[in-house]
């Protein structure tokens, strides 16, 4: 999204709700667009995907974007019922869609579970309905490096070790198979950056959410894409069956890509068309 498009209005919920951004016309088709544990509600995160004319246009689309709660005990779940919270706030009885990735897809699926008629489209990429057992492991030591360390560098060391797991083996040998100097700076760059934005708590809290995010798909009654990665190690293909088998209207997608778990936000292309389909289906039909 070009960083020219601002949001037309800010609302600020009071207390421990998140601050929820509003882009495009007000009298559009509400789409509801969650990011990572890092994404910025500013939407700055996904070009590409989002803005005048992209996938989910908004010129077409009134869109909404969120921060998140860091509370230690919550979960997508906390998430989704303050996200409903503020749609009756803002008088939206129910959204065109709900597109989510990685964790913001966790809290899609919470989203569709609790309020099944409020989304008349789910769109989950690299997120399932469970984590399991290997990606928990990774956040359990991650979240100890955090604690652990001091004047920010456990959390920029965590952030490197997750590094590694959001992208494929692969990806890795092949930018930097005997570039040793170069992948330690890569690793430092993006734990360095993450530590200047976020706190050891704000991590851990939002780390420890992942691991205690539970749906039962059965419970999820609006058409779902499920939008998986063949790489992803945090978000398996398997993982992703699991969850289609239990969906009572799913449609599955898998992308090919080197890029791992992160495929949601470097395989733009690859997700352009599918997004601007499955918006554009549910538009016919609502029609």
């Amino acid at each position: 999204m070009p960083h020219s498009v601002s949001p037309q209005d800010v609302y600020c919920t009071s207390g421990n709700s998140p601050t929820v951004r509003s882009y495009g016309p007000e009298s559009g088709p509400v789409v509801l667009v969650l990011g990572g544990i890092s994404a910025s509600p500013d939407l700055h995160w996904w070009p590409g995907i989002v803005g005048p004319g992209a996938p989910v246009d908004l010129s077409r689309y009134r869109v909404l974007s969120v921060g998140w709660i860091t509370h230690h005990d919550a979960t997508p779940h906390t998430q989704a019922r303050r996200i409903l919270e503020v749609l009756d706030d803002l008088g939206i009885t129910r959204l065109h869609a709900a597109v989510g990735c990685s964790y913001g897809g966790m809290v899609a699926l919470a989203l569709g579970e609790i309020a099944p008629a409020r989304a008349g489209r789910i769109v989950a990429i690299a997120a399932a309905h469970r984590p399991h057992p290997l990606a928990t492991a990774w956040r359990w030591i991650q979240r100890r490096v955090a604690l652990f360390g001091e004047r920010g560098e456990g959390l920029a060391l965590a952030r490197a070790l997750a590094m590694t797991s959001y992208r494929s083996a692969r990806e890795l040998d092949a930018r930097f198979a005997g570039r040793t100097e170069a992948l330690e700076a890569w690793l430092s760059h993006h734990g360095e950056k993450f530590s200047e934005q976020f706190t050891a708590d704000e991590f851990v809290a939002l780390s420890g959410a992942i691991d205690r995010h539970r749906v039962e798909p059965e419970g999820i009654h609006s058409p779902t894409t499920v939008v998986g990665f063949d790489s992803d190690q945090l978000a398996p293909p398997w993982l992703l069956d699991e969850l289609c088998s239990r969906l009572p209207r799913s449609e599955r997608v898998e992308l090919k890509t080197v890029y791992g778990h992160d495929g949601f936000l470097k395989e733009t292309a690859l997700l352009a068309p599918i997004l601007r389909r499955v918006l554009t289906e549910e538009l016919e039909v609502a029609a």
